[in-house]
């Protein structure tokens, strides 16, 4: 009751609290965008393109979620970065938080830093003024770490210096060079780190042998033997999803528009639609199973009814982005990108609401899966209305 309590308290505070961050923040929308060196921007700033490069200023927050993300500049604010390839060779005044393929730090961050990836590299000139919390399938340290570094990865060097305590979880572990950990050494792994002369640790150096996973389950793939397989599936995943509605609303930017009229318009009548056709295809799915004939149509209506699903969450985010920046900017049409971005980011926070958070989100993807089904139903009963004519 306490949690539930919780989480209606959180999404009365989002739905407070993000349409007035909104209010003062900037979109921009391309399939390049550039913030030039000599530019600067006084608001928060969301971004979704193809490529993104800040060269200038951001005096507030940084939302961006791109397949190429770049900041050479500064953010005064938090930096929040989505992108197959991320890479900071600038300032960030606050936290940073990054998901995507390979990501490359070699700037400064003023606070803390969460980063999942696959890869993860803090070069020679990065310099993490607090903590650092790493999940990825390979991580490489060669600048400093202000604080503690947490750990949940598959190879780890560490040449670098960390300041405060290392600690988590790995595969494999390796300190090169004149590697330095002022604190203490705790970590879970296999074997025992490998050691070069030059590299020290000042506090204690405490390693727990972890068990064969092999041992545990022979079916395990390789890749999935890395501690930070499922953080580094959860980012790639995100970010998928995300470049998937960027190009989706690209292809279908006119139907983009009637569906999420037809959620905004009829909310009800979409979720009474969403959730007789969730209800009905399942059934349709299993009944044909049942045949042999039928057993290939399943597959394919079974493929079509997850991807419809997940459409909708991209309307969902798409038709609340929209819905916030309409109320704010009357006057003006707002960019769909900037608009799917912001509804995105709502979703997840919502989402991240205890017990109630994905049955909230669950409630708003039937909306958008009804109007999105009765928008396909009107495409398709066209052809046959102009033949009858």
């Amino acid at each position: 009751m306490k949690k539930f309590l919780i989480g209606t308290v959180l999404v009365a505070a989002i739905a407070i609290i993000v349409p007035l961050f909104a209010m003062a923040a900037e979109f921009k929308s391309d399939s390049t965008v550039t913030v030039g060196a000599d530019e600067v921007i006084n608001d928060n700033l969301f971004v979704g393109a193809q490529t993104v490069t800040i060269d200038g200023k951001i005096d507030g927050d940084l939302f961006v979620g791109a397949y190429s993300v770049n900041i050479n500049g500064e953010v005064t604010g938090n930096v929040f970065a989505g992108g197959s390839v991320v890479n900071i060779k600038g300032k960030v005044g606050r936290d940073a938080f990054i998901g995507g393929q390979s990501v490359t730090v070699d700037g400064e961050i003023g606070n803390d830093l969460y980063v999942g990836a696959a890869s993860v590299i803090l070069d020679q000139d990065a310099v993490v003024g607090r903590d650092a919390n790493v999940s990825a399938g390979t991580f490489d340290l060669d600048g400093e770490v202000g604080r503690n570094l947490d750990l949940s990865a598959g190879s780890v060097n560490i040449a670098g210096k960390v300041n405060g305590d290392v600690s988590g979880e790995v595969n494999e572990l390796d300190m090169s060079g004149d590697a330095e950990v002022v604190g203490n050494l705790d970590y879970t792994a296999p074997q025992k780190a490998t050691m070069e002369d030059n590299a020290k640790v000042g506090g204690t150096d405490n390693w727990t042998k972890e068990d064969s996973k092999q041992d545990k389950d022979d079916k395990v793939s390789d890749t999935q033997k890395s501690a930070g397989f499922h953080y580094t599936w959860k980012a790639i995943k995100g970010l998928g999803v995300l470049l998937l509605g960027f190009i989706l609303i690209l292809i279908l930017k006119d139907k983009s528009k009637k569906i999420t009229n037809y959620m905004t318009k009829k909310p009800l009548a979409s979720f009474g639609w969403g959730l007789l056709f969730a209800i009905i295809a399942p059934i349709l799915i299993v009944a044909a199973l049942v045949t042999i004939i039928g057993i290939p149509l399943s597959l394919v209506m079974m493929a079509g009814f997850f991807i419809l699903l997940m459409f909708s969450e991209i309307f969902l985010g798409l038709c609340l982005g929209l819905y916030i920046l309409k109320s704010l900017k009357k006057d003006k049409e707002p960019s769909l990108y900037g608009a799917y971005f912001l509804g995105m980011v709502i979703v997840l926070l919502v989402y991240l609401i205890p017990y109630v958070g994905p049955f909230l989100v669950w409630l708003g993807m039937m909306v958008g899966f009804g109007a999105l089904c009765m928008t396909l139903k009107h495409m398709t009963c066209k052809p046959k209305e102009n033949v009858q004519k």
